[in-house]
């Protein structure tokens, strides 16, 4: 049986973009010092062009998948 999360218990969270290793994969840093593999969706592809080492984003991350996160949105620019 295939367990369906429920979007209320996503965990939303800020998070520092350390480097771009594929066209939409960025490696970011929590702010529990955690390193995740942040995606950005293809509906976003503008945000992927801007993102840069150091930038601080909003990010969705599943409980049952901490080492993976969502890039929701470009906190604040360089």
């Amino acid at each position: 049986m295939k367990r369906i999360i429920h979007p209320s218990n996503f965990i939303e969270c800020t998070g520092v973009v350390i480097d771009r290793f594929a066209e939409t994969a960025f490696h970011a840093r929590l702010p529990n010092g955690k390193e995740c593999v942040a995606f950005v969706e293809k509906k976003q592809a503008p945000l992927r062009d801007l993102l840069k080492p150091g930038d601080r984003v909003s990010l969705t991350m599943c409980p049952a998948d901490m080492d993976r996160a969502r890039v929701d949105a470009l906190l604040e620019e360089r």
